[in-house]
């Protein structure tokens, strides 16, 4: 990834992933344990200080058994059919 950039950035998409972490109880060095990434990453991309790209989203989801619908309802994309399941 190289050096930290100062840039901050903070998108619908590190929020998300920050929610998510914090509502499954997990800490950020947890989260990379499960990604087999430094804590550092998990940190930046949280923090708007690194892009976040989509292999790393397939990776999160899969580490926290969530799916990509999961994942467009945190970014506020979209909500949950209360019929989920039924059809």
């Amino acid at each position: 990834m190289g050096k930290r950039t100062k840039i901050i950035n903070v998108t619908k998409e590190s929020k998300a992933l920050k929610q998510i972490r914090m509502m499954k109880g997990l800490s950020v060095r947890k989260v990379a344990d499960l990604l087999n990434v430094s804590h550092t990453l998990v940190s930046h991309l949280e923090l708007g200080r690194a892009n976040i790209k989509e292999s790393y989203i397939d990776k999160f989801l899969e580490a926290l058994e969530l799916s990509w619908e999961d994942w467009t309802i945190a970014i506020g994309g979209g909500k949950k059919s209360p019929n989920t399941g039924q059809g």
